[in-house]
């Protein structure tokens, strides 16, 4: 999910889904085939489990050969935890 700067249809003011598969996990690296575009840096990537959607990485680079985000393991969260602490 983002908001794409380069879209036709709003210059990164509507909200794009996109859908694929994940097609390897690290443990600080998620790598997938979901299009994406430039200005969508920092969207979540998600899968569905269960019925919910949970995030699992934060988008950060696309390119020909796979994008790939940046994977919430108990570090990165702990991370978001105190961000939001400092707010």
């Amino acid at each position: 999910a983002g908001y794409p700067g380069d879209s036709e249809l709003g210059s990164g003011r509507k909200l794009w889904l996109g859908q694929n598969q994940i097609h390897s996990v690290s443990e600080e690296l998620v790598t997938y085939s979901v299009d994406t575009s430039a200005g969508e840096s920092g969207s979540g990537v998600f899968i569905q489990s269960n019925g919910e959607y949970l995030i699992v990485a934060v988008h950060t680079v696309g390119s020909l050969l796979g994008n790939q985000g940046v994977r919430i393991n108990m570090q990165v969260f702990q991370t978001f935890q105190e961000w939001m602490r400092l707010t």
